[in-house]
C-alpha cells in the first residue's frame, strides 16, 4: 500500500452478483460475502438472539450487554462496505464471528421445551454437516444459497475463489 493510497491495494477483479470492478470497491461486497459465505444456521442463531434481545430484553440490558458485542459488528460491517476499497475476501471481516457466536448465546436460557430442543438440534446437525462438506479446504466455503458451486465465483468472487484454492 505504498504512498497510503487506499484505492490501488491490488486486489484485481472483485464480482459480486455478477457484477465485477477492477481496483475499486463495490459497496456491497462485504453484505454480500457475509451472507453466502455464514453458514446459514448460524444465520438462524443470530437471528435468534436479535429476536430474543428485542423480546426479553430491556434497553437497558441490551445496552449494558449486548451492546457491545454487536457494536464492533456494525461498526466494521458498515465501515468496510462504504469506506474501504480494498476487498480481497471475507477474511478482512472474520473477527466479527467470535462476537456474533457469543451473541448468540442469548438463546440458551430459552432453549426449555422438547420443540425448541429439536430445532437447535436440527440446525446444529445441519451446520455440521455444511461445514464438513469442505473439510479439507475451508477457503471456498459457501453456504446453501449457491447451489451451484461451480457458478460461486459469478456470484461472490472472492480471491480464495479466484485463486483456484477450491479445486
Amino acid at each position: 500500500l505504498g504512498g497510503g493510497d487506499w484505492n490501488k491495494c491490488g486486489n484485481g477483479n472483485v464480482t459480486v452478483l455478477g457484477r465485477s470492478a477492477s481496483f475499486a470497491g463495490i459497496w456491497h461486497y462485504y453484505i454480500v460475502s457475509l451472507f453466502f459465505k455464514t453458514p446459514i444456521s448460524i444465520m438462524f442463531f443470530i437471528a435468534g438472539g436479535i429476536c430474543i434481545s428485542i423480546r426479553y430484553r430491556s434497553a437497558k440490558h441490551f445496552f449494558a450487554n449486548e451492546f457491545i458485542l454487536l457494536l464492533p459488528v456494525v461498526f466494521y460491517v458498515f465501515y468496510m462496505s462504504l469506506f474501504y476499497k480494498c476487498q480481497v475476501g471475507i477474511r478482512q471481516l472474520i473477527f466479527i464471528y467470535p462476537l456474533c457466536y457469543v451473541f448468540c448465546g442469548a438463546i440458551i436460557p430459552h432453549i426449555n421445551t422438547f420443540k425448541r430442543i429439536a430445532f437447535i438440534t436440527c440446525l446444529s446437525l445441519y451446520l455440521l454437516v455444511s461445514v464438513l462438506l469442505y473439510w479439507s479446504n475451508y477457503y471456498p466455503y459457501t453456504n446453501e444459497f449457491i447451489w451451484d458451486k461451480k457458478m460461486a465465483y459469478s456470484i461472490v468472487g472472492a480471491s480464495n475463489l479466484e485463486f483456484h484454492q477450491g479445486e
